[in-house]
C-alpha cells in the first residue's frame, strides 16, 4: 500500500535467507558439532570422553556435507565425492588414536596416509593414471599438506592454533566457492560451522584438546576442496596459494614455551585471529577477480 511523503513506513524483517539450504546445514552443522562434543564428553566419561570429544568434528561435518552435497556414490567418482568417506575414515581411524592414546609415530603416519590419498585424488585419480607432470604435482601437493598437518598435530593439543588456523582456511575456500557460485562451498561451510562448534566448548578457556579424529577430518577435506578451487588454474590457484599462508602466519608471533597454550583471550590467540584473517581477505579479493574475469 502506498504511504504519503513524508510518512515513514513500517520496517520489515526479510527471513528469507532463513529458508536457504547453505543457512540450515550450517545451523544443523553447528548443533550437531556443539552438542556432540558435549555429548561425546559425557557418554566416554572422564578417562576417554575429553580425548574423544573432537570426533565430533567429523561426525557433524559429515551431516552438513550430506545436507549441501548429498551422498555420492561408491566408489566416488570424482571431485569432492571423496570428501565423505574421508570424514568417515577419519572419524574411524581418528577415533581409534585417539581412544587409545597411540604414540606420535602412529598418528604421524595415519597424517602422512591422508595426505598422499588427498594428493593421489587432486592431482591424479579422477583422470586416471597421472602422467610424469601429475606425479611431480602429487609429490609437491603431499609435501606441502603434510607438512602442513605435522605443524598442527606438533602444536599442543589444548592450543587453540590449530583449529583457529583450519577454521580460517575454512572460511576462505567457502568464501572464494560462494563468490564462485561452486559446488565445494557447501562442504566448506560444514567443515566451518563443525569446528565452530567444538570450539565453542574451548571458550574462552580450552576445554578439549584437538585431537587426531578433529585434525584428521579437517585436515583431509578442506585441502580436496581447495584443490577442487584451484583447478581452473590461473588466479584460481593464485587465491588458494594465498591462503596456504594460513597455516604459517603464527611463525610471525613470540616464540612459546612448549607447555604453553594460546587460548582465546591471551594476546597471542587475539594477534592469531587477526593474522588468519589477512591472506582470508586477500584470498577473497583473487576470487572475486577471477570470478569476475
Amino acid at each position: 500500500m502506498a504511504t504519503e511523503p513524508g510518512i515513514l513506513r513500517p520496517m520489515t524483517f526479510d527471513a528469507s535467507w532463513l529458508t536457504d539450504p547453505l543457512v540450515r546445514a550450517f545451523a544443523v552443522t553447528l548443533f550437531v558439532s556443539a552438542a556432540g562434543t558435549g555429548l561425546v564428553r559425557l557418554i566416554a566419561g572422564a578417562a576417554f570422553g575429553p580425548r574423544l570429544a573432537a570426533i565430533a568434528i567429523g561426525i557433524a561435518a559429515l551431516v552438513g556435507v550430506a545436507m549441501t552435497a548429498g551422498v555420492p556414490p561408491f566408489p566416488p567418482a570424482e571431485g569432492i565425492d571423496i570428501i565423505p568417506y574421508l570424514l568417515l575414515a577419519a572419524i574411524i581411524i581418528g577415533g581409534i588414536i585417539d581412544v587409545t592414546g597411540a604414540p606420535a609415530a602412529v598418528v604421524r603416519t595415519a597424517l602422512a596416509a591422508v595426505a598422499a590419498v588427498g594428493a593421489w585424488w587432486v592431482m591424479g585419480a579422477p583422470r586416471g593414471f597421472p602422467g610424469f607432470g601429475d606425479m611431480l604435482g602429487m609429490v609437491a601437493v603431499f609435501a606441502l599438506w603434510f607438512v602442513i598437518l605435522l605443524r598442527l598435530e606438533k602444536m599442543e593439543r589444548r592450543d587453540v592454533r590449530a583449529p583457529a588456523m583450519l577454521m580460517a582456511a575454512a572460511l576462505g575456500v567457502a568464501t572464494i566457492a560462494l563468490i564462485g557460485g561452486l559446488l565445494a562451498k557447501g562442504p566448506a561451510l560444514a567443515i566451518l560451522a563443525a569446528l565452530a562448534g567444538f570450539l565453542a566448548w574451548n571458550w574462552p578457556q580450552p576445554r578439549f584438546p584437538f585431537a587426531a579424529a578433529g585434525l584428521m577430518a579437517a585436515g583431509g577435506a578442506l585441502p580436496v576442496l581447495a584443490g577442487e578451487l584451484a583447478s581452473p588454474g590461473g588466479v584460481w590457484t593464485l587465491a588458494v596459494g594465498v591462503l596456504v599462508l594460513v597455516f604459517f602466519v603464527d611463525t610471525a608471533l613470540p616464540k612459546q614455551d612448549k607447555k604453553d597454550k594460546t587460548t582465546v583471550l591471551a594476546p597471542e590467540g587475539v594477534m592469531l585471529i587477526a593474522m588468519v584473517l589477512i591472506p582470508v581477505l586477500i584470498a577473497a579479493v583473487l576470487g572475486y577477480l577471477a570470478a569476475n574475469m
